[in-house]
């Protein structure tokens, strides 16, 4: 079921822009310095453009945006396709059909697919308002293919992601799609084979609501990693208690990655490098008995060859907290959200700005500079070796008058 739905748009800037500004700022550390340029150009100060993914090469960039960036008067959220070599975009959702929503774009390590969620009847299957089924974009023909099934009403798929090979979609769904017998709102992690069009669900049939959520894989996708308070080896977990689980799809065995030691601390938002060495997530767990306060939300990083747990950032007080971490495919950097001053800059609290963190040395970099405490920096997404990050902000870094809530798309290269 494939439909070509790709149409190219051209920068709404001047041609004098189209190449891209491009500012040096000071990281606040001895690492150097590095290049961060503005990729998006809303076309009005309301519309917004939000939760990027970018390809191993740095090359290419999915997002989701409400701006109307080539004139078609675009309302709701669409889903791009962008050359950051050029600045071409393409749109990959049809935003003909009011209200509907398409967004949550993940693309494949070489920029050639992308996944996203969304609620669009692209085919002409009578899919309802609200109804979110996962679809794959391929750029090689141009086709828009409906992974999910629409048929089931009233059940949804979301959080879909895409392994670097581009073979193996995980996402999240309370479709039954096994005829199972699985009950509506009862949301299992699943995982859908590109080649052979196979559904395998990941998680248990024991528990209830939301068993799974969040999954990240591996470059071949033979690796899955997820958060869920399911009891899935029998160990008298909590109900409410999330963990950080490990999924082997040849085997079928769970590793449990977290042990929190206190029922109310949470682990969420698994990450994992290409080849499933590391698992980087955020978790407000005491892990190390270090006296971490609750709420106090930091970034560990999980060595699987020899299943030691490290803790990556130490929040500057216990009222701040760390969010959207993202592992580079090469295991050694991760980068994430926090108001945290971990520089001391004197950085306000609820002033999110975008980190990078080695995961080597622990060496911690500031790479985004909000403008004003009402702006922020969030949902940060690196490439393969960690030397480029795409994010997203209302700051004004450039001085082009950018006002507040106007979320634009940045790009960050490391580098003297």
């Amino acid at each position: 079921m494939t439909q070509n739905c790709a149409r190219t748009m051209r920068w709404l800037v001047p041609i004098g822009t189209i190449v891209l500004l491009t500012t040096l700022l000071a990281l606040g550390t001895s690492e150097g310095a590095g290049h961060l340029t503005r990729i998006t150009y809303s076309s009005s100060p309301e519309r917004r453009s939000d939760t990027p993914d970018v390809s191993s090469d740095g090359n290419f960039v999915a997002f989701h945006s409400t701006s109307d960036f080539d004139g078609e008067g675009i309302q709701d959220y669409n889903v791009w396709r962008m050359d950051t070599r050029t600045g071409q975009m393409v749109r990959i959702s049809d935003p003909l059909q009011p209200g509907r929503v398409s967004a949550d774009a993940v693309m494949s390590g070489d920029g050639q697919r992308i996944v996203f969620r969304s609620d669009g009847d692209f085919l002409g299957e009578g899919i309802m308002d609200t109804q979110y089924q996962i679809w794959l974009y391929d750029e090689s023909t141009s086709s828009l293919s409906r992974i999910s099934d629409p048929i089931q009403e009233g059940r949804i798929s979301v959080q879909p992601v895409l392994s670097d090979d581009g073979s193996t979609i995980a996402f999240i769904s309370d479709c039954d799609f096994l005829g199972e017998g699985i009950e509506a709102d009862n949301f299992h992690v699943w995982l859908y084979d590109v080649p052979t069009a196979m559904f395998t669900r990941v998680t248990s049939l024991d528990g209830d609501s939301i068993v799974g959520e969040n999954p990240a894989l591996t470059a071949d996708g033979s690796q899955v990693v997820f958060e869920s308070d399911s009891d899935l080896l029998d160990e008298g977990l909590t109900a409410g208690q999330t963990e950080i689980w490990h999924y082997d799809v040849a085997t079928g065995k769970y590793t449990r990655i977290t042990y929190s030691p206190d029922a109310d601390r949470a682990s969420s938002f698994p990450t994992i490098s290409a080849d499933g060495s590391r698992i980087v997530f955020r978790s407000d767990a005491d892990f190390h008995s270090k006296g971490t306060p609750d709420g106090q939300v930091e970034i560990w990083v999980y060595e699987s060859e020899n299943a030691v747990l490290r803790q990556m950032t130490v929040s500057s007080d216990e009222k701040r907290a760390c969010y959207s971490p993202s592992i580079s495919s090469d295991g050694s950097c991760a980068v994430f959200c926090s108001d945290s001053d971990f520089l001391d800059e004197g950085i306000a609290d609820n002033q999110f700005e975008i980190w990078t963190c080695s995961l080597s040395d622990g060496v911690i970099r500031r790479i985004s500079y909000s403008t004003g405490e009402d702006r922020t920096s969030v949902r940060c997404a690196t490439n393969g070796d960690g030397k480029i990050v795409v994010f997203a902000s209302d700051s004004d870094m450039e001085e082009e008058g950018i006002v507040d809530s106007q979320f634009e798309l940045w790009l960050w290269r490391s580098g003297p």
